[in-house]
């Protein structure tokens, strides 16, 4: 991920200031992340609370794992097919997909320690 992408993460980070309370599934977030992205002015709170909540996500993964979903969910209504992103990256399909995977469960993992992080903060 380059690091202009990393820095616009943090820049929209710091410009929203709230809190993140719910929780929502990794892919669903990913498959939001460019409406949100390019909507952020409209979003609604329970909308921006999961933009942030990806965002804070992507930024615990390492480099490699957030540049293979940035070009796969980072775009537009003509998302990328696995095989193209597969090409891209200079793997076959299937172990790409394996791959996405993998990582998408570790944003998932992330996201449900970001969140019992969170809680066990309210309760003291």
């Amino acid at each position: 991920m380059s690091e202009h992408i990393l820095e616009e993460i943090e820049e929209m980070i710091r410009k929203n200031e709230i809190e993140v309370r719910g929780q929502v599934r990794a892919v669903y977030l990913l498959n939001n992340w460019y409406r949100y992205k390019t909507n952020i002015k409209e979003l609604d709170n329970i909308e921006m609370e999961y933009f942030k909540t990806l965002l804070r996500g992507l930024k615990e993964l390492p480099p490699a794992d957030r540049e293979l979903l940035t070009i796969k969910f980072d775009k537009g209504l003509k998302r990328p097919t696995d095989k193209e992103v597969a090409t891209e990256l200079g793997l076959s399909k299937k172990v790409y997909a394996t791959k996405k995977r993998s990582v998408q469960r570790d944003l998932e993992r992330i996201i449900i320690e970001q969140k019992s992080k969170l809680l066990k903060g309210e309760q003291r």
